[in-house]
């Protein structure tokens, strides 16, 4: 017998259905006029139908910069009061009192979608990302998560330095081992906004390498 499917809660959501409709950033845009919003989420573990998203980071890149006025943190409260005691507090420096005055995920995902309608989303691993937010979204409204993705993983490994030089052995993928590779500083890992922007940073440096005015379709993955 097949594993049961729970009905989605059809939670209301204006801002969901503002970023549902939202025109995309067209693949043939120069992707320094093309908006995107770099993200990255904490989660309780790596997967999406019985994990948890613990925080949500986020920052806007527009025009080859990034937009660090526009950056946001938001800690979700868990809706399962059974987290196991070590959940947070080792890796992602988030205790059970600090995930207690998080906000519910629905109110976290609106501020998302507010910041994603219109653009591109960036991640380093994005299917991670992507699993989670389809999760979210089939649960709380009956869709599918459908936004242009570019993976900064992914960016990395078809570049043709990469293949040569073998570095996807012992994390050599991984967000800071990619990040040392073009020169770029050590941050804070484990922490979703710092994450988020060190992703956008990594992305900038990559498009960059890329040659002149390349289109946003070279990093759509």
């Amino acid at each position: 017998m097949g594993m049961a499917r729970h009905k989605p809660i059809r939670v209301p959501s204006p801002a969901f259905e503002r970023f549902l409709t939202a025109p995309r950033p067209s693949p043939r845009l120069p992707v320094r006029d093309a908006a995107l919003l770099a993200i990255d989420l904490e989660t309780t573990g790596l997967k999406a139908r019985s994990d948890m998203i613990l925080s949500i980071g986020a920052v806007e890149v527009r025009r080859g910069l990034v937009e660090v006025g526009t950056a946001f943190h938001q800690v979700v409260r868990p809706d399962d009061a059974a987290l196991p005691a070590e959940t947070g507090a080792t890796i992602h420096g988030l205790g059970h009192d600090r995930l207690a005055e998080g906000v519910p995920l629905p109110v976290a995902l609106d501020h998302l979608w507010e910041a994603l309608a219109g653009k591109a989303l960036i991640a380093h691993g994005a299917a991670l990302e992507r699993a989670f937010l389809d999760r979210a979204c089939r649960r709380l409204y009956g869709e599918r998560f459908k936004a242009p993705v570019v993976d900064t993983l992914t960016v990395e490994q078809r570049r043709p330095a990469q293949r040569r030089d073998g570095g996807t052995g012992q994390g050599g993928l991984r967000l800071d081992a990619v990040r040392r590779r073009y020169g770029l500083p050590r941050y804070r890992a484990h922490h979703a906004l710092s994450d988020a922007l060190a992703c956008a940073e990594l992305f900038l440096a990559q498009v960059a390498h890329a040659g002149d005015a390349p289109l946003l379709k070279r990093f759509l993955s």
